[in-house]
């Protein structure tokens, strides 16, 4: 565990301005202040008799790393308490929305009316105005429920996979720029607006912010020319958000979005390396099917426990609705921007009517299946037993296979 937070050093920041932000919420506010008064007296003692260690008092407080590291955790476990308190107790409980959210709001609803001169009724326009714009608005309660019983109404949420499909495909008409010299910083310039631009025009949901922090992130990395982990990028993303908004930590985006992400960067490289497919014709479906295990897997007992319900067909759902999505959702946009009139119009207009209708038909006809949901309701200990015992089992399973590789590489230094 040490060296599990050593190699991901914003782990421990983040997890003491959670802790933060949970005793705020637990216990009153002045029980919290004389909380962090105590801590900040135990740690002043431990640091000063860290600082006797030797017989000199010279380096008194802060002699080692580990004292200016303990102090940093508590000072940052203030300033969330802090940060809190500002937020619950000084910022208006009704804020105007900002520049940002009125520019949003017209944009998605301008470019939502032009869906209208497509051929599709008011469910399919409701569809593609969620998929692309995140504009839910239009989107009816009925088509909604549908998309919840298949198991796929994270296709319609702007998240993740729609930035990394944005991201990708402008990537994909980038590639001819040279991967060297200035070219590689043009890109990154040019990536980097459009993801942000993307992200703000969508309402800057939780899920889409964290993407487009993370994306940034290891872009910025990649330019950079400096490796980067999942991990400690996901820590970074929760963390940068936190401090922006510390009680967005109890938003059930928030939650549904990073742990469906902690549990795809665990799973995938161990289902891929259980089932390796060599050929690319069937990887990429079954990358898709991975991904959609590794969420579902995660993100199963908070849905049981928010909404008691959970889909027992999104794995037949998932498939065709992930392959429609890919390129429905950069075909929309560009058909929303590209001139009337000019040459190949009629043929994105056509594709992108054929896709979303598809997209409706699959889920219609998947919702129709008896016992396409099943209900299941967990309470707040169930919820708690069921990630108590699924962290265990990570954390056990990460353990038992470093000492496999330690046995082995003993085994194999003995031969030699």
């Amino acid at each position: 565990m040490i060296e599990l937070c050593l190699r991901r050093p914003f782990l421990r920041p983040l997890a003491f301005w959670m802790l933060g932000i949970g005793s705020y919420v637990l216990f009153p506010p002045y029980g919290v202040i004389g909380l962090i008064a105590f801590f900040f007296l135990v740690m002043m003692v431990i640091l000063w008799l860290c600082g006797l260690k030797g017989n000199t008092r010279r380096s008194a407080l802060f002699a080692g790393r580990w004292g200016w590291g303990c102090f940093f955790l508590i000072i940052l476990y203030a300033l969330s308490v802090w940060v809190c308190c500002y937020v619950d107790c000084f910022r208006p409980k009704w804020e105007e929305p900002s520049a940002i959210e009125l520019w949003a709001e017209r944009t998605q609803e301008r470019l939502a009316e032009r869906f209208d001169q497509l051929a599709l009724t008011g469910e399919e326009k409701g569809v593609v105005c969620d998929l692309a714009l995140g504009y839910g608005e239009a989107m009816d309660r009925e088509m909604n429920r549908k998309f919840s019983v298949t198991g796929v109404s994270h296709v319609l949420a702007v998240s993740g996979f729609h930035v990394a499909v944005i991201c990708g495909f402008f990537n994909g008409i980038l590639c001819f720029l040279p991967r060297r010299g200035w070219a590689r910083w043009v890109r990154y310039g040019i990536l980097t607006t459009v993801l942000w631009s993307y992200t703000i025009m969508t309402g800057l949901a939780a899920s889409a912010f964290r993407s487009a922090l993370m994306l940034t992130f290891y872009l910025t990395a990649h330019v950079a020319r400096r490796r980067t982990d999942n991990y400690n990028t996901l820590a970074a993303a929760a963390f940068c958000m936190l401090v922006i908004q510390p009680f967005v930590l109890f938003d059930i985006g928030f939650q549904l979005s990073f742990l469906a992400v902690l549990f795809i960067f665990y799973f995938m490289p161990r289902f891929e390396r259980y089932w390796a497919v060599r050929n690319p014709l069937v990887a990429t479906p079954w990358g898709w099917v991975g991904v959609t295990l590794a969420a579902q897997l995660g993100t199963a007992p908070l849905c049981a426990f928010y909404f008691g319900e959970l889909s027992s067909v999104f794995l037949l759902t998932n498939l065709p609705m992930t392959f429609l999505a890919t390129w429905l959702i950069p075909a929309s946009l560009l058909w929303l921007f590209y001139p009337s009139g000019w040459w190949g119009g009629d043929v994105l207009e056509g594709a992108v009517v054929w896709g979303v209708q598809a997209m409706v038909d699959v889920v219609e006809v998947f919702s129709r299946l008896p016992l396409a949901s099943v209900s299941v309701r967990f309470d707040g200990i169930c919820l708690v037993l069921a990630y108590g015992a699924l962290f265990m089992w990570m954390f056990h399973g990460r353990q038992k296979r470093n000492v496999m590789d330690w046995e082995i590489n003993r085994t194999f230094a003995k031969q030699y």
